[in-house]
């Protein structure tokens, strides 16, 4: 557990981080910057994160917990739920998503930070075949739905041009269809 001082430091720079990419866009953020807005030394944030891209991952996994892609996915795979279930729980997984949209394109379209998006994809993958006891069958059915899923989500965040409830729908559609191929 972090002591009080490091959670403060941490947040103040993370909160910086923010405000700058709003205020400019992530590509034009230098780390001088965040010191400066976060009132502490360059060599502080380097003593807390390897490089900017490290930041905005930290924000990510603080304020959309990576556990709840986890805990939603795991879900999917683990209970027979009905249509409706499902395009509740990628509504709510869509709805806490939008509030920091702009964080997770950043994510998406910033080349450094693609082996994060590729690790996220894995770990989901990964569960799901855990879930599902690697049954061989399955393999091609699971790789479809959390790629196509991805697919989904990733144009949403990238062009914001559908709403919520279209993108629940669609996601569900997807999934509902292609769950039923799963061997349990």
């Amino acid at each position: 557990m972090e002591d009080l001082r490091t959670q403060k430091t941490r947040k103040a720079i993370e909160q910086a981080t923010i405000e700058l990419i709003e205020e400019k866009g992530f590509s034009k953020v230098r780390i001088n910057e965040i010191a400066q807005k976060a009132i502490v030394n360059r060599n502080t944030i380097y003593l807390h994160y390897q490089s900017k891209e490290d930041i905005v991952v930290s924000i990510l996994e603080h304020h959309f917990s990576f556990e709840r892609i986890l805990m939603v996915a795991g879900k999917l795979l683990k209970t027979k739920m009905s249509r409706e279930e499902l395009r509740k729980s990628y509504y709510e997984l869509l709805e806490a998503m939008e509030k920091d949209i702009y964080l997770f394109r950043v994510v998406i379209t910033d080349p450094n930070l693609n082996g994060y998006v590729g690790s996220v994809n894995n770990k989901i993958k990964e569960l799901a075949f855990r879930s599902m006891g690697r049954d061989p069958s399955n393999r091609t059915v699971i790789e479809y739905i959390v790629s196509g899923t991805f697919g989904v989500i990733v144009r949403w965040i990238i062009y914001a041009n559908e709403t919520i409830e279209k993108i629940a729908d669609e996601l569900t559609e997807l999934t509902y269809a292609n769950m039923k191929m799963l061997k349990r």
